[in-house]
């Protein structure tokens, strides 16, 4: 009777570990997707800022854009090998490169200091907070570095901005506005399926 209750319990305790493992895995998938439509929005607002900075002569937007894009390409390709967590990092940075680059060379009216904001919700759309504390704690304090840094050498520190006359600051604020919405709506969206 007591080797019944001892198998028994052994049982529970092995089934729960199976339960609570397939849920961490079907979480981790819903994130590498969440990452991946992510990754694609993010592609498809660079194409929309390359045509800008095309059509406008505006080297450094098309720069900025790409930076995010290329990121985001090598973050879909990684995502469908074994090396998701070197996909998730290099879709990170190169965004924290991007919102940088965007920062330094941007009028200050161009509202790009809010693309901090949009920084903020990636880790936790894209790790776990029990199994992946760590990339979460590291990237946020990494965000908030460089905002601090960004705040302190201010955004005229490299020189002043390069956009010239070709595109009015309130055009530029106006996109910039409407990026930062899309993809905080991307994230909720992401945060909403992930809460399921």
């Amino acid at each position: 009777m007591s080797e019944r209750v001892s198998q028994n319990a052994e049982m529970s305790v092995t089934g729960k570990s199976d339960f609570l493992s397939q849920q961490h895995q079907v979480t981790m998938e819903r994130r590498f997707r969440t990452v991946d439509v992510t990754c694609n929005v993010v592609i498809f607002l660079g194409v929309l800022w390359v045509t800008v900075g095309v059509a406008l002569n505006v080297s450094i937007i098309v720069m900025i854009a790409g930076v995010a894009m290329a990121g985001s390409i090598a973050a879909r390709i990684l995502l469908k090998t074994e090396y998701k967590l070197v996909a998730r990092l290099v879709w990170y940075a190169t965004g924290l490169v991007a919102v940088m680059g965007a920062v330094f060379t941007l009028p200050p009216k161009s509202n790009s200091e809010l693309l901090f904001v949009v920084l903020l919700g990636g880790p936790f759309m894209t790790f776990s907070m029990r199994r992946e504390k760590s990339p979460i704690v590291l990237l946020l304090g990494v965000v908030l570095g460089s905002w601090v840094l960004f705040r302190f050498m201010g955004h005229d520190y490299f020189g002043p901005p390069s956009l010239g006359d070709n595109l009015p600051a309130s055009l530029l604020s106006a996109g910039v506005l409407v990026t930062i919405f899309v993809i905080i709506i991307v994230e909720m969206m992401a945060f909403g399926q992930l809460a399921e």
